[in-house]
């Protein structure tokens, strides 16, 4: 018989049964697609500095009553002092708000003048009229004044100013301190003044305070005229 290598070539030999299962792999890393909110978002710029707040320097705590001739401080530790460097840029701005009162049925003469480094504010209307630079009128009167001083240099501030001048024969109560004044557009003795061509030299801003001064008169001690409130802040560059 001859010998034959391949004659198990086409014969089917039997399979063995199956192994056994393979351990389980490692967990692979979360995906990035954007809906794993387990990864946070890059953080955001930050936002811009808001505005700076206004800044009270000095108010009346007490209203104060004046009965002397002559102009005299009627501020509570008058006269206030605005600090070096608070007004650092050009446009910034320090305001003074004041309003004053007359007894009822007054009829002496009384006034409000301010001053700042000792410089008389031109708060009035006109040289020769009602005691230019200063507001004086006869009778039962009331003087709401807002006064702002604009840096407009490190030696120089410019002065806008806005005075109501207004008689209280409509109602005033001296002793508790209110009044209504009378409004209509056609009354003599009501005037609304706006001044704004008024500049102060001082000394330079960024290194020297400054004072500011609210100051009253009048000609009868038995007729005083009360400041009813006062307060000088810095306020917000527009």
């Amino acid at each position: 018989m001859s010998e034959c290598n391949d004659c198990l070539g086409s014969v089917q030999l039997q399979q063995g049964p199956a192994g056994p299962t393979g351990n389980t792999g490692a967990q692979g890393p979360p995906g990035n697609d954007g809906a794993d909110s387990t990864v946070a978002g890059p953080t955001g710029p930050a936002g811009p500095t808001g505005p700076e707040a206004g800044v009270l320097i000095a108010s009346n705590t007490l209203s104060s009553s004046i009965t002397a001739a002559s102009y005299t401080s009627a501020l509570s530790s008058g006269p206030w002092t605005v600090p070096a460097n608070t007004l650092k840029e050009n446009g910034d701005t320090v305001r003074l708000e004041a309003l004053a009162m007359t007894t009822i049925d007054d009829a002496s003469l009384a006034g409000m003048q301010v001053k700042v480094n000792s410089v008389d504010v031109k708060i009035g209307f006109l040289t020769g009229l009602f005691d230019f630079p200063n507001i004086e009128k006869e009778g039962d009167q009331m003087y709401k004044l807002r006064l702002d001083l604009v840096k407009t240099s490190d030696v120089l501030l410019g002065v806008e100013s806005s005075l109501l001048v207004a008689s209280t024969y409509v109602y005033s109560d001296y002793t508790l301190e209110r009044c209504i004044p009378n409004s209509s557009k056609n009354d003599p003795s009501r005037a609304e003044i706006y001044r704004t061509s008024q500049n102060i030299s001082v000394s330079n801003l960024i290194t020297n305070s400054f004072t500011v001064d609210t100051l009253l008169r009048t000609d009868d001690p038995a007729r005083p005229i009360k400041l009813l409130y006062a307060k000088l802040e810095k306020v917000k560059s527009t």
